[in-house]
């Protein structure tokens, strides 16, 4: 039996997510930490929304109990919802999705952070929120870093073995492993290869590369259920973790290594990480 920890999953605003089934594959499947995230799609979100949406999930004790949450694009936010914003208190707050907002540039566009994201930033860190750095751009990354005096957290992306826009280059993974951050490598399949066809094994080259150069201490999973359709053959919920075990088991990995990817290195950077 093995542990399950996720730093993407994105069923708190998915229209095609059962929350009762949820609950129990949860509970099977000993998901004891999940990063459950609030997706804002456009600017009619609103804080009042996220509360709507995690209230949802109160009356299943499982659930409940094994959730941070977490936002991913922050462009709705105005003057008055920052306040509301840190109220909240998340674990973390990625500023934009794949494209320029009034907060930075993400990864399908092109420029940094803007003046308005400089300052949201701040007010991030002043009040221990960590800054997801997923779908910002190279330069938008570079820039946070000026400004983070904490471990550096990026929930679901890939090493850049395909070179998508999406994928994190060997100095950004070596500058969150230095910052003893973590990087959570997703199951996109268009992000893991180049191929019409994406397996459990796409996902272990991902994380073994990133293994084989930095060490098992900084990676787990950011999975992107219910944020994407384009998953790999074999693996489309936590039922089919045990095929990724066993893809580790098969490369000759040890048991405690495989145990620090899947479970232990996401618990631990939350641990170290909620003030």
């Amino acid at each position: 039996m093995f542990l399950i920890s996720d730093s993407h999953n994105d069923f708190l605003t998915s229209n095609e997510c059962n929350l009762e089934k949820l609950n129990s594959e949860f509970e099977k499947n000993n998901v004891t930490l999940c990063n459950a995230i609030l997706f804002s799609k456009d600017k009619n979100f609103s804080i009042h929304k996220a509360r709507q949406l995690k209230e949802k999930i109160s009356k299943y004790s499982y659930l409940k109990q094994h959730c941070i949450f977490s936002f991913e694009n922050l462009n709705f936010l105005t003057s008055n919802e920052i306040e509301k914003l840190i109220e909240f208190k998340p674990f973390s707050c990625s500023l934009t999705w794949n494209y320029k907002n009034q907060f930075a540039c993400g990864a399908q566009d092109y420029g940094g952070l803007t003046y308005k994201g400089k300052h949201l930033i701040k007010q991030l860190i002043k009040n221990k929120i960590m800054i997801d750095t997923a779908h910002l751009n190279r330069q938008s990354f570079w820039q946070i870093i000026n400004y983070i005096d904490m471990p550096l957290f990026n929930s679901h992306t890939c090493f850049n073995l395909t070179e998508h826009r999406r994928n994190l280059d060997i100095e950004q993974i070596k500058a969150i492993v230095d910052s003893k951050g973590f990087v959570g490598i997703t199951f996109v399949s268009s992000f893991l290869t180049n191929n019409k066809t994406c397996t459990i094994d796409d996902v272990y080259k991902n994380i073994d590369s990133i293994v084989q150069k930095f060490g098992v201490d900084n990676v787990g999973i950011g999975s992107d259920f219910y944020g994407t359709k384009n998953l790999p053959s074999e693996l489309k919920n936590y039922f089919d973790f045990k095929k990724l075990f066993d893809s580790f088991t098969q490369h000759g990995y040890k048991k405690q290594d495989i145990t620090k990817i899947i479970s232990l290195n996401f618990n631990n950077f939350v641990k170290n990480n909620i003030f």
